[in-house]
């Protein structure tokens, strides 16, 4: 199951859209004996030379998941279905709650020029 409908309220007005995106990549992995993730980074590869995902992973078995993504196969449909779902602009919205973002650290990477 991809969601509770309980969380719905908790996820703001942008929900109901990766909601739909989510069961897309999962029909997609579905007819093609694949994951979603394996979706993802097909779609990705299908891009072109100047994309290159760089998923992470702690287990070799995902590992081994996200290397076989390059061998997927996407059929031109899947590839038409994916870009439109996957558009910029189709989906927005905060990627983290008000509560949330005030809990994440705060690095300052680069010296501020005040303190100099």
């Amino acid at each position: 199951m991809i969601s509770d409908v309980s969380t719905r309220a908790t996820k703001g007005e942008s929900y109901d859209a990766y909601l739909t995106t989510a069961r897309i990549v999962h029909e997609i992995a579905a007819a093609t004996h694949a994951t979603p993730g394996q979706i993802a980074l097909a779609w990705l590869l299908n891009k072109g030379d100047s994309i290159v995902p760089i998923p992470g992973t702690k287990r070799r078995k995902f590992l081994e998941e996200n290397v076989a993504a390059a061998n997927l196969q996407l059929n031109p449909d899947q590839k038409k279905t994916l870009d439109d779902a996957l558009a910029p602009g189709k989906i927005s919205g905060k990627r983290y709650t008000d509560k949330s973002q005030s809990a994440r650290p705060r690095a300052n990477l680069l010296p501020s020029p005040h303190y100099r």
